[in-house]
């Protein structure tokens, strides 16, 4: 019996992996067992949700930009504009993300990777979204109307690029009582 290296891109191909209840395209892959884990503070999940919610609402258009992590994992998400004229779609400005990258490193954090919305759609990857990204980074992607954040790392087997779901923690609202 294969193990999990030796399976072919092909054979994943024409597979559809099932995670959580979900089926998910061939070119993603459900979570693995990782000693990382990375924690999305509350109100940075509020603020990307708000910021989605209203882009999605105006014009069906996406809000993007970087996944800043500090030492313990946590995440902080720094937003750009989003540059794409086409709803749907978003693009990042080169010298905006060299820039974020330098501020970042300055302040003692490293980019992971990058985020955007999908305003009708499932936080999945899509082709269109596996070829623009980073390779051995990370890509967040948050689903508006499921308000369902999911991060997926971004990796090659053979000649195919494939997204592997790495788990978030989405910390809760703090109460009176939990201060």
């Amino acid at each position: 019996m294969p193990n999990s290296s030796q399976i072919s891109a092909q054979a994943l191909n024409n597979t559809f992996l099932i995670a959580i209840g979900k089926a998910l395209p061939s070119w993603c892959l459900p979570c693995g067992h990782s000693t990382k884990k990375y924690v999305l503070p509350f109100n940075q999940r509020r603020k990307l949700h708000d910021r989605a919610y209203r882009a999605q609402q105006r014009d069906h258009s996406e809000v993007c930009g970087l996944i800043l992590a500090d030492n313990e994992h946590r995440l902080n998400l720094f937003f750009l504009p989003n540059r794409s004229g086409e709803t749907l779609h978003f693009e990042m400005d080169c010298n905006e993300i060299r820039a974020t990258q330098r501020a970042a490193r300055l302040s003692g954090k490293r980019v992971i990777g990058a985020f955007h919305s999908h305003p009708v759609g499932a936080a999945i990857p899509t082709l269109r979204d596996l070829r623009g990204a980073w390779l051995n980074k990370f890509l967040l992607i948050y689903d508006v109307c499921g308000r369902e954040a999911r991060m997926w790392r971004i990796c090659k087997a053979g000649k195919r690029r494939l997204a592997k779901e790495v788990r978030v923690l989405v910390q809760p609202r703090q109460t009176k009582n939990d201060k």
